[in-house]
């Protein structure tokens, strides 16, 4: 039988050729039907840490503290965000007392999610 007569012949009755194994196997790559729903599992999975309260002696420490920040001390802040408590260390670019904010090179942190501050190198 000529081979395209049997190729012909094999297609009518369902047979094919074997496919590359390379193609086969995409066939039956596996796939995330949900997206994002490995991450949501992930995030729920630990529970959220509460934020503290600070008594009147840490927030009056807390105002002195900012009060004597200048532009350009190094400083490393214990902050609330999202979750948890975030600790970061970076350079103060400002001190905003409008919109209680403190606003360092790489991070804005509002007062009230501060809960503790030290000064590392003061300019």
């Amino acid at each position: 039988m000529d081979n395209s007569l049997q190729q012909a012949f094999e297609q009518r009755l369902g047979k094919h050729a074997p496919s590359d194994p390379a193609l086969r196997g995409k066939l039956f790559k596996p796939f995330a039907a949900l997206k994002g729903y490995y991450e949501i599992i992930e995030r729920t999975a630990t529970p959220p840490e509460p934020k503290r309260n600070i008594s009147d002696e840490e927030a009056r420490s807390l105002n002195e503290t900012l009060i004597r920040l200048g532009k350009g001390a190094l400083v490393s802040v214990c902050f609330y965000e999202k979750d948890g408590y975030q600790q970061v260390t970076g350079a103060v670019r400002e001190v905003d007392e409008t919109f209680c904010r403190l606003v360092l090179v790489n991070k804005t942190i509002a007062f009230q999610d501060i809960l503790a501050i030290e000064v590392l190198d003061d300019n």
